[in-house]
């Protein structure tokens, strides 16, 4: 009678391992991926930008990363958060990445913190797709230590959610400036470089690969792919993307280029 009732246990068991496994199946997890979503061609959204102003007729949808604001700070230490550009808006069907510029930076990074997760919530209850903070800060004579500070803080209290990147300036890589990205990409795995022109000169080529670090490369506004010399950006092994600055008065073309991932230009 008790090896009935085992047979039957077992038997019931195996029907319940089926049928879980069957639904699962059936029902796939879709898993959100907040690794290296940088890594390919993109766009910039600043001022004077609207959500209408964005190429989206390529079926391509390509990442939009929207600069929302700027911080500074008193003397004592207080956050000044001037918000500009365009306001959270629902962005269908694409990645959304949020800029955040410093003027100059905190000395205790938790009201900054505060004020970041706050802006970012009222992008994703818009319903958009969330998944990179960038804190842009590039001047030439930079804080490296209140940098750092700021950067693992922000990835310490977004590691579970978003991917945290750097904006930095090229002068960096050279002098002894250069020692200190070294701590920065312990807490960034890609760059942001703000490029001043189109063209980029061989001094700024040589500048860009002394970083050697993954650095996405933010072009000025107005600048279409045509305008880009695709045989310089081949000879940088660090390149992890082009971000393509929207200009309200010269508008890219609605259909999307597809160029595919880089490093294929």
């Amino acid at each position: 009678m008790n090896s009935k009732i085992l047979n039957s246990f077992f038997i019931f068991c195996l029907i319940v391992v089926i049928g879980v496994m069957s639904w699962r199946d059936m029902h796939p997890k879709v898993a959100t991926d907040t690794s290296s979503s940088l890594g390919m061609l993109a766009y910039y959204a600043g001022d004077g930008i609207t959500p209408e102003m964005i190429p989206d007729e390529g079926g391509v949808r390509l990442s939009v990363t929207v600069g929302v604001g700027e911080f500074s700070y008193t003397l004592d230490d207080k956050a000044v958060w001037t918000p500009h550009g365009m306001l959270p808006a629902t962005i269908a069907q694409r990645q959304v990445n949020l800029q955040f510029h410093f003027k100059d930076l905190p000395k205790n990074p938790d009201e900054t913190i505060k004020k970041i997760k706050a802006v970012t919530e009222d992008w994703v209850h818009k319903g958009d797709l969330v998944t990179t903070l960038i804190l842009d800060y590039s001047p030439v004579n930079a804080d490296f230590k209140d940098y750092t500070a700021l950067l693992k803080a922000a990835h310490e209290a977004f590691k579970k959610s978003y991917v945290i990147y750097a904006g930095i300036n090229v002068l960096w890589a050279d002098g002894p400036q250069k020692d200190m990205l070294k701590e920065l990409q312990d807490e960034s795995p890609q760059f942001l470089v703000h490029l001043p022109q189109v063209h980029i000169s061989q001094e700024l080529l040589s500048k860009l690969a002394a970083l050697k670090y993954n650095v996405i490369l933010q072009y000025p506004a107005g600048t279409q792919m045509g305008d880009i010399d695709r045989a310089d950006l081949k000879k940088l092994n660090s390149l992890a993307g082009v971000t393509l600055t929207l200009d309200a008065h010269k508008p890219l073309p609605k259909k999307e280029e597809n160029i595919g991932l880089f490093p294929k230009l």
